[in-house]
């Protein structure tokens, strides 16, 4: 199966790689997460210059992709369900529930209940928060 491989002494870079094993035993268990050893192999020779002993790593093991689909990046999504949308007509905050497919740390699969063109609320942890609240976009500049 296909792996992303990051490290933190490469910040936001992602290698690739294969799963090569894992193990046959839950390694440790604690309250809802099973840990258990996997071992990748990296896909591109031309990266192994880059690595030094000690590196710690994460993998990200693929299990199924779909492209060209609607997502979400999974931080503005609020109880698996529910996501926060600004209505610019009405200049308010909408509460919208969703029908999630597919999700990892990064993004999460917008099925049903978003359009393309919705600007999503992604700092869902403000204060005030809520269905109906008053809001407005404040452009970035670069």
């Amino acid at each position: 199966m296909p792996v992303r491989i990051t490290m933190d002494a490469y910040g936001n870079r992602v290698f690739e790689g294969r799963v090569r094993r894992v193990s046959d035993y839950v390694l440790d268990v604690e309250k809802q997460a099973r840990t258990v050893d996997v071992e990748a192999a990296f896909t591109r020779t031309d990266d192994f210059p880059l690595l030094l002993a000690g590196y710690s790593a994460d993998i990200e093991v693929i299990l199924e992709t779909r492209p060209d689909v609607l997502r979400v990046p999974t931080e503005a999504v609020v109880a698996e369900d529910t996501v926060y949308v600004f209505a610019p007509a009405k200049g308010t905050i909408e509460r919208r529930k969703i029908v999630a497919g597919l999700s990892n740390w990064d993004y999460t699969e917008v099925r049903e209940g978003l359009t393309a063109d919705a600007q999503v609320v992604v700092n869902v942890d403000l204060p005030n928060l809520e269905d109906g609240a008053r809001a407005m976009v404040i452009e970035e500049t670069p």
